[in-house]
């Protein structure tokens, strides 16, 4: 489980720079505006931070 946050939470971060990149220089990625991009990573990266909250939740004993 920790492989598969870590590797949400990596294409998350290359998504956004890479659509960041492109937002500025104007060009498109696979025939798509960037901020198609750009929203799809802030999605990946909102699910991969739950998954990681709920990973924490999940292994930390209760007090």
């Amino acid at each position: 489980m920790n492989q598969l946050i870590w590797a949400l939470l990596v294409i998350a971060a290359v998504l956004y720079l890479l659509s960041g990149v492109s937002r500025f220089f104007k060009f498109q990625i696979a025939g798509h505006d960037p901020t198609i991009w750009w929203r799809g990573s802030m999605g990946l990266l909102g699910f991969s931070i739950a998954l990681l909250l709920w990973q924490l939740l999940r292994t930390h004993p209760a007090r």
